[in-house]
């Protein structure tokens, strides 16, 4: 006898008007006074550096603060290292990850988030990036990463990088950009983590620095807007009626940068073979698998997605001789 069931597709997605963003001050607008001067990151509420400087101190991590109320360098477009404006709204942050002329010299920036992470919860992390237009530092680096933390970090003295933490979100490769760019990871929280650090986490020896050209070359040096860190919202995007049977499909987080969660709960007498293909827009299948009913109802299966391209595929997967497709987008 042939079987019929229904097939239920709720795609995990990031829906920014319902999603609430655990960064204050994301966009470094809020301040306690102008700045005007180098290394006063702690002007901008509720920021701050784990060296535990917010005035210049040469030799120590030292993050600045940009605001259309500044003045002198730290007031854009004309900045103390390059050209460059806000992403959004009037501030940002800049700090160094990377420092040809000092060896093993790290910036950071810090701050604690509205509430705790929970654990399990997938969330989308992101911020925007740009080198500006500078002639003065003209490397690209790559391990510019994310760490969450339970209490603030501490930076050795010296500037020196924070290599006693792994970061759980990292751009593995190299970043250079005269204009904007947003990066975005997505993390499944391990603990109620209530603090989070943006910089290098490793030493010179573990990083990767390019001079991409031009007259200046004292490193990377970095600016940074919009932090954003949000959990995951289930969206229900497609109903497909078999009748009388229910398979319900997750899928999460969409888009993704490194990972896709898929979950398959099947009805406990459904014992069908399942198969997963990815199609790129072309129609070429760029992942194939097949799970039995072990595998497909003991834990979400992962797809890895570091060999996939960003842009749009179509998820199809096949059961009992019928198919259900979605769209998921992968990220930079």
């Amino acid at each position: 006898m042939k079987k019929w069931f229904t097939i239920v597709l709720i795609v995990i997605c990031f829906v920014p008007s319902f999603a609430q963003n655990l960064v204050p001050n994301n966009s470094f607008d809020s301040i306690t006074s102008p700045p005007d001067d180098y290394a006063q990151i702690c002007r901008a509420t509720g920021w701050s550096s784990p060296s535990g400087f917010c005035s210049l101190m040469v030799g120590e991590g030292s993050p600045d603060f940009y605001h259309e109320d500044g003045s002198n360098g730290a007031n854009p477009p004309n900045t103390f290292w390059a050209t460059v404006s806000p992403y959004t709204g009037g501030g940002f942050a800049g700090f160094a990850p990377y420092y040809a002329s000092s060896p093993n010299f790290r910036e950071y920036v810090q701050r604690d988030l509205s509430a705790p992470l929970t654990v399990g919860t997938t969330y989308e992390v992101s911020f925007w990036l740009t080198n500006g237009v500078s002639t003065l530092h003209n490397y690209g680096c790559n391990n510019i990463g994310v760490v969450f933390s339970n209490a603030p970090l501490t930076q050795p003295s010296g500037g020196q990088p924070i290599t006693s933490v792994t970061p759980q979100c990292e751009l593995t490769t190299v970043f250079y950009s005269t204009t904007w760019q947003k990066i975005t990871f997505s993390y499944t929280a391990t603990d109620t983590f209530k603090y989070i650090c943006i910089g290098n986490f490793h030493n010179d020896n573990s990083t990767l620095a390019v001079f991409q050209g031009g007259t200046g070359s004292s490193g990377t040096y970095l600016y940074i807007d919009d932090v954003l860190v949000q959990p995951g919202k289930s969206t229900p995007v497609e109903l497909i009626d078999f009748n009388t049977k229910t398979v319900l499909i997750n899928i999460w987080p969409n888009p993704s940068y490194a990972n896709i969660n898929l979950q398959i709960l099947l009805p406990p007498d459904l014992k069908d073979e399942t198969e997963i293909r990815v199609f790129d827009v072309s129609g070429r299948i760029q992942y194939r698998r097949k799970l039995n009913i072990t595998e497909v109802s003991s834990r979400p299966i992962i797809l890895s997605l570091h060999d996939f391209s960003p842009g749009v595929y179509l998820t199809h997967i096949f059961l009992n001789g019928r198919s259900v497709a979605s769209e998921i987008v992968v990220v930079q």
